[in-house]
């Protein structure tokens, strides 16, 4: 699994670069079950959460649970554990905010909150972002 572990730290780098104009990257490991894919991210988790301090979240998406989980619930769930991280540091918390709240689509946070619990404590009791209800909240997350 070298090879795999590799690319997957040079996508770390490259986010983690200052050469590029956006730091936002994600990178996705998909393979059978069994093949080995936990064992990997633990194996990339170890070295960039010990030996370079980052942040790492992660998911998976159960394949049993498939038919009471929707399609989104992985990555919701990694979502949700950035969140999670970003709200434990006061910095990094007011910084995302800030940022958040500038965006157009920072009015509208409340849709995403009931699919990323962690994403409401990100953003705290302030803020002028809205939550709507029902059926418009699912087409907005959708």
């Amino acid at each position: 699994r070298t090879e795999e572990l590799s690319k997957l730290v040079r996508a770390y780098d490259l986010a983690a670069s200052h050469a590029i104009e956006t730091k936002n990257a994600a990178a996705l490991v998909a393979g059978s079950s069994g093949t080995g894919k936990s064992a990997l991210v633990g194996t990339l988790l170890r070295d960039l959460v010990v030996g370079r301090g980052a942040c790492f979240a992660s998911a998976k998406f159960d394949a049993m649970r498939r038919m009471s989980s929707p399609p989104s619930s992985g990555a919701a769930s990694a979502v949700d554990e950035c969140c999670r991280i970003l709200a434990s540091d006061d910095t990094r918390r007011e910084r995302f905010r800030k940022d958040l709240e500038a965006t157009e689509g920072g009015r509208e946070v409340g849709a995403l909150t009931g699919l990323i619990p962690s994403l409401g404590a990100l953003m705290g009791g302030g803020g002028s972002y809205s939550s709507p209800g029902g059926s418009l909240a699912a087409d907005k997350v959708g």
